[in-house]
């Protein structure tokens, strides 16, 4: 198992850089529910 906060801190970066809205909460939100989803 890949540790969480590997895999939220890539996800952020992934879902950051593909939005592109600069919006903290909302990707953290979907970070954690995508992580936690998978």
């Amino acid at each position: 198992e890949m540790q969480p906060d590997k895999g939220l801190e890539m996800t952020v970066a992934l879902r950051e850089t593909d939005a592109g809205q600069g919006v903290p909460g909302n990707f953290r939100a979907l970070a954690t529910f995508n992580f936690i989803y998978q």
